[in-house]
């Protein structure tokens, strides 16, 4: 139909398409929301504001949530369409209406577009407008719209700049900080870095620590992954000292989590934050408790010290590998589990496959991987044996 607007006099057209809100079936309805998407890319402003705006209030208003819904989906596509001057001048009013609307799912569509038409809108419509119906659903009884409020509220925290975001969105943020479901201060601290870049963290440390701490030893393994992988980029915001005190000793309590993702995660996160923090932080923390790990009565942190060594080699130099590694892998070596001894060789594979200007093997590192691999070819473990082989045959061709 658009198609034809050089060809039908516009009236005729807008005429059917009026026929789209007339009709009782909801499904019928709809398609006149995606004609409005599509009439609003074509039309001039004066025509939008003529014909296009009062028929998107009426869908705005219409006794369907599931239109409703839809015109809150589309806000954006919609605002491209007639522009930013008439998007504040007239959908900033239906957007508001959506926020507060008696169905939980227009809601929450609506605040999913916060952080993409908040940006259109002004720090005064902000504050005035919008913020006010933001406070409402930071106690919705829907989690999900709390979960949708907490993962695009600080979206808006780069408009409104230091001060505002301070009286206004601070107050929520500190209430869904408290929220009683993990995935709704999951998905806050998953958007902290808005918040970080506009006022900074170091009045709300004591504030995040309590939330994380919860969240870190959630019973939902799901929950506590995301958290795991949310590490990293907390300690570039909050810092080595601060960090280190507060929040490496969750990252040390997963190495031994019962759930394989999470230790493989926490590894990981050793990684990254040596890459953040450097060798010497790496050397006092990261590397020490992996390879205390080689000690445990359970094979699995015994195997995941072999794993470590595999992802902490990566950005170990060659010194502390010899004087650090080196000797848990000697022990290691000597397990009375073959799948620990297999790893070994593993490990050494590993090593030898680092990469960079450090990643130099010296002969006295060579000699002390080559004996400990000799002493495995040995093993009566036909898999030991295997991978010891694959090892030796990896480091001559190097």
């Amino acid at each position: 139909m658009i198609k034809l607007i050089p060809q039908v006099p516009e009236q005729d057209l807008f005429n059917i398409f009026g026929n789209f809100y007339q009709d009782e079936q909801d499904s019928v309805r709809m398609q006149g929301i995606d004609s409005c998407v599509q009439f609003s890319k074509v039309l001039q402003k004066q025509k939008v504001q003529q014909h296009l705006i009062p028929y998107i209030k009426k869908f705005s208003q219409d006794k369907s949530w599931r239109i409703r819904y839809l015109v809150a989906d589309k806000l954006m596509e919609l605002t491209e369409g007639i522009g930013i001057d008439l998007a504040r001048e007239h959908l900033t009013q239906f957007y508001c209406s959506f926020l507060e609307d008696q169905e939980s799912e227009v809601r929450t569509a609506a605040v999913r577009r916060l952080s993409d038409f908040g940006k259109t809108l002004d720090t005064k419509t902000l504050i005035n407008t919008i913020i006010p119906s933001l406070s409402k659903l930071q106690t919705d009884q829907f989690t999900y719209v709390r979960q949708a409020l907490a993962e695009n509220l600080l979206s808006i925290c780069p408009v409104i700049e230091k001060g505002p975001t301070n009286e206004h969105i601070l107050p929520i943020f500190l209430a869904l900080l408290r929220d009683e479901a993990s995935d709704v201060r999951l998905n806050l601290f998953k958007k902290l870095d808005d918040l970080n870049k506009v006022i900074g963290l170091e009045n709300l440390q004591q504030s995040i620590v309590p939330a994380l701490k919860d969240l870190s030893e959630d019973k939902n393994w799901r929950i506590k992954l995301s958290v795991v992988e949310q590490y990293p980029a907390l300690a570039r915001q909050l810092g080595d000292q601060f960090f280190t005190e507060k929040l490496l000793p969750f990252c040390f309590q997963w190495l031994t989590d019962s759930v394989y993702s999470i230790r493989e995660a926490a590894l990981i996160n050793m990684k990254e934050l040596s890459k953040l923090f450097g060798t010497q932080w790496s050397e006092k923390h990261a590397i020490k408790r992996v390879i205390e790990l080689k000690g445990e009565a359970n094979y699995l942190h015994r195997l995941t010290a072999l794993f470590g060594i595999g992802e902490l080699s990566q950005v170990a130099t060659s010194e502390q590998i010899k004087r650090m590694f080196v000797p848990c892998l000697q022990q290691l070596s000597k397990d009375k589990v073959p799948n620990i001894r297999l790893n070994v060789s593993k490990a050494i594979i590993n090593i030898r496959q680092r990469k960079g200007e450090s990643a130099q093997i010296d002969n006295q590192l060579e000699q002390d991987m080559l004996q400990i691999l000799n002493e495995l070819k040995s093993d009566e473990d036909e898999d030991v044996k295997f991978f010891t082989k694959k090892a030796i045959q990896a480091t001559r061709q190097q």
